[in-house]
């Protein structure tokens, strides 16, 4: 099992929210600005493992799995790897080693291997739920999708938690245990989990680019939109895992300043309070502009990447990606949203404006095919309109161009669409 998944209190704050105006990793099925939510492990620096041995030892030498690191020369034994500091799911670094999950061997004793995504498996320290983890800031993963009962950063009482703070010992990363602050409300500043009321989860500005961040609740039917505090709007998971509760709204006014009152897409009368800055000055991080297009800050955007390739692990820093596995654009594409059709100059270095859904999206300009990438061609911006500009637009011809395993190239539309 891998732990780059669909969950509602996520591993990592990178948790990407696709909805109205989100930020860098934004992504919808038809370039609208809104959309489902996403979790994942997006942003979490696992360094890249090597494959495992055709061969393995039969027996794998002891190492301190689970011990803090800044790096691999904190590490012992077998233990040859560290995982740096990862806010909320390994703090202070983590000892482990690259291991394959089909080999219960491959780890040292008291380890197990774990999916991480992307190819890679890591060795986790193994635990037990009902004396949890002996290193401070840790907390034993319940095994839900695991296999396995590991180590991996959580609360077991408040003394783990900072002052103020209190535990919520089945909280967290798949029960894990989370610090919380009583006092928090959905839809408040935050920059961590621990900003953030119990069961909830922190939508950070670094990251996803909601302005001063925004705390969401726990599981929710998006469905029935049940699930949620009286007044507050459950949103559905990109992944079809349930949904997460934001703060309801009837007016911008009942959002803070730099939200504003949007019906979440596919729930007409849904309403909650979306990233809506202005200006820079409502941006909270060092370094980061407001797209008032997308309602969202961010660094600010390079032109060059106009087109680019994006996708989980390649964001589209200040801009907005249409990942190849949602969106079907060919190895992602970076456009950037939020422009006025006709007006010359209203995108990043030669883009053109295309009308899309609720908002325009900056595409990357082109004169010919041989002005795009592979998997792209030259083609009208606007689907609807043969003269409007030209820009690259999906055109995929082999599976070479669709390199996600889930997607296989449909030449009829260009897209890369769901191998299922």
């Amino acid at each position: 099992m891998s732990l780059f998944r669909s969950k509602i209190i996520p591993f990592t704050p990178a948790l990407v929210l696709a909805l109205a105006g989100c930020g860098s990793t934004h992504t919808t099925d038809d370039m609208t600005d809104a959309g489902p939510i996403i979790f994942d492990l997006d942003g979490a620096r696992f360094p890249d493992s090597p494959p495992p041995p055709e061969e393995p030892d039969a027996t794998v030498g002891p190492g301190n799995v689970g011990a803090a690191c800044a790096s691999a020369s904190a590490c012992t034994g077998s233990a040859d790897t560290c995982i740096p500091d990862q806010p909320g799911f390994l703090p202070d670094g983590y000892c482990t080693a690259a291991c394959d999950p089909a080999d219960e061997a491959s780890c040292p004793d008291g380890s197990t291997c774990i999916e991480v995504g992307m190819g890679q498996a890591f060795c986790f320290l193994e635990c037990d739920p009902s004396t949890g983890c002996e290193r401070e800031g840790y907390g034993c993963a319940s095994g839900i999708g695991l296999g396995a009962n590991v180590c991996v950063g959580g609360c077991t009482d408040a003394a783990d938690c900072p002052m103020g703070l209190e535990c919520d010992p089945t909280g967290g990363d798949l029960g894990a245990g989370s610090c919380f602050n009583p006092a928090a409300m959905i839809g408040g500043e935050c920059e961590s989990e621990g900003d953030c009321p119990s069961g909830g989860a922190c939508q950070p500005e670094e990251g996803t680019g909601w302005p001063g961040g925004a705390c969401l609740g726990g599981e929710c039917d998006p469905e029935t939109n049940m699930g949620c505090d009286a007044g507050d709007a459950c949103l559905p998971t990109i992944f079809g895992g349930g949904g997460v509760c934001a703060k309801g709204c009837t007016t911008d006014t009942d959002c803070r300043a730099e939200y504003a009152c949007r019906e979440a897409t596919g729930f007409p009368g849904r309403m909650y309070c979306a990233p809506a800055c202005e200006t820079d000055a409502e941006c909270s991080v060092s370094g980061n502009v407001c797209n008032a297009g997308a309602g969202t800050c961010a660094p600010p955007f390079d032109p060059d990447r106009l087109g680019g390739t994006c996708g989980f692990r390649e964001v589209c820093e200040g801009g907005t990606c249409f990942r190849e596995f949602d969106s079907g654009y060919p190895s992602g594409y970076c456009a950037y949203l939020g422009c006025e059709v006709g007006v010359s100059g209203g995108c990043p270095g030669d883009g053109v404006c295309a009308p899309r859904g609720r908002s325009n999206v900056c595409l990357d300009a082109c004169a010919a095919d041989t002005d795009c990438r592979a998997g792209y061609a030259c083609r009208p911006s606007n689907p609807d309109d043969a003269m409007s500009p030209t820009a690259c637009m999906p055109a995929c011809t082999t599976e070479e161009h669709c390199p996600s395993r889930s997607t296989t190239c449909d030449v009829a539309t260009g897209l890369c669409v769901n191998a299922g």
